[in-house]
């Protein structure tokens, strides 16, 4: 005998998941610096399972995780290449948990202040990424 299975169905709000992407889109126009995908392993005081970024840039991340960000906190930036791990205070200005189904859909963080010497090392890596990113084209 084959058993059943039961399916959980979400259903979105159309007209609040067009509003999001249109301002996703014109929020990307805004952008001073910018966003590289990029698979970064990112955690912070508490976490037992690690988060992992999407999205990279100068002043912040899209994260997506098992469990949703602290709102203002100090997270480490695992950086794979090098080995090193960057620290930085940020505040969580977006979540897309709301928007889509599954664990933390999306945490975006904004940095607000590196420790010392990392700042360089992240605009460094950043930068790395931007010249990778060109030969690719």
């Amino acid at each position: 005998a084959l058993a059943a299975t039961r399916r959980s169905v979400v259903r979105l709000d159309a007209a609040r998941l067009a509003s999001a992407l249109a301002h996703l889109t014109n929020e990307r126009r805004r952008r001073r610096f910018a966003r590289f995908e990029r698979a970064l392993s990112v955690s912070w005081p508490g976490c037992d399972t690690p988060a992992v970024t999407t999205e990279v840039g100068r002043g912040g991340c899209l994260l997506r995780g098992a469990l949703p960000a602290p709102a203002h906190g100090h997270f480490a930036l695992h950086l794979p290449e090098t080995g090193r791990t960057l620290h930085v205070e940020a505040d969580v200005t977006h979540r897309l948990g709301d928007l889509a189904p599954g664990p933390s859909a999306g945490d975006g963080l904004r940095f607000c202040r590196f420790d010392e010497g990392d700042e360089p090392a992240w605009i460094e890596y950043l930068a790395g990424l931007e010249q990778r990113s060109r030969a690719d084209t």
